[in-house]
């Protein structure tokens, strides 16, 4: 036991290593506060979209071109939010528009125009179902431009919250096999100011079109 300090040394030694490594794989996570990820990768961060619902308190404001997973798969924890009292905006590309014919230009999911609307009727009724039952705490309204992010923001003002983008590259997607998803965390606070205002400013824009 004569060498028990140089065995206790050798063991920080190890430690500080291993932490050393820690820090430098996950440094722009900690520095910068803003994280990039593949579909594939995004639920191991900030949990599946189902699991994200479970902690919101107060709002949700989610867009995508159709939201029709959302509006079908996830039916049941939207119906759960807005019987909570959680405030619930959601943003889609208006069917009726052009948008559908350059959607089917720059997304695999839609080959053409008519795949796209066919897509976003299920959708849309389920909307106006939520609308009707739930008249002050859902909207939705309908974008007449061709959406540069999808967007995904659970009460912005809490220290739980989340503000994550998807942004909208057009096919195909290489090296990674999906459009990149970001998200921002309080540490990145003008960015994380900067999308919760283009989120505004994308629901600005889709007044007019609302139903």
């Amino acid at each position: 036991m004569e060498d028990w300090y140089k065995w206790f040394l050798s063991g920080i030694g190890v430690t500080f290593f291993l932490m050393l490594i820690i820090f430098i794989k996950t440094r722009k996570k900690f520095v910068t506060g803003i994280r990039y990820f593949s579909r594939n990768d995004i639920a191991h961060e900030i949990g599946s979209i189902q699991e994200r619902f479970i902690n919101i308190k107060k709002t949700l404001y989610l867009s995508g071109s159709d939201c029709k997973y959302v509006a079908e798969s996830c039916s049941c924890q939207i119906d759960s939010l807005l019987k909570r009292g959680v405030r619930v905006k959601i943003l889609v590309v208006d069917p009726n528009s052009n948008v559908p014919e350059m959607m089917s230009k720059i997304d695999p999911m839609f080959e053409s125009a008519d795949v796209f609307k066919s897509s976003i009727i299920e959708a849309l009724n389920r909307f106006k179902e939520w609308k009707k039952r739930y008249p002050d705490k859902f909207e939705y309204r309908l974008l007449p431009i061709l959406p540069a992010l999808g967007f995904f923001i659970s009460d912005p003002s809490s220290k739980d919250g989340i503000v994550k983008i998807e942004i909208y590259t057009a096919k195909h997607w290489r090296p990674i096999d999906s459009r990149p998803h970001v998200v921002f965390s309080h540490r990145a606070k003008k960015w994380r100011e900067y999308y919760i205002q283009q989120w505004d400013n994308y629901w600005a824009l889709s007044e007019a079109k609302q139903p």
